[in-house]
């Protein structure tokens, strides 16, 4: 018999969030909300916890890169992300 350890329980419920989602979650900050601003989403790391649990999330980041991977990290899921990517300065 193989003894799950409790960081590969972990991941398994919660996938790769980071630390400060999951100390929200923790606090019970995300109990009530169907919408989330994923301001500086980076590669969409929280997107499948958030998205996999029917939460709406708007993901946004400085680099067009990240937006981009967020995007394809949310094509991933079940449910669809909106992302932005910000217009180039003039």
């Amino acid at each position: 018999m193989t003894k799950t350890t409790p960081s590969a329980e972990l991941r398994a419920q919660f996938g790769e969030i980071d630390i400060y989602l999951f100390d929200q979650l923790l606090r019970g900050r995300f109990d009530g909300r169907r919408r989330v601003l994923d301001a500086g989403c980076g590669a969409g790391r929280n997107l499948p916890y958030l998205l996999g649990r029917g939460v709406d999330v708007f993901a946004i980041d400085e680099d067009p890169a990240a937006s981009f991977f967020a995007a394809c990290t949310a094509a991933g899921s079940s449910s669809i992300a909106k992302t932005s990517t910000p217009r180039p300065s003039r």
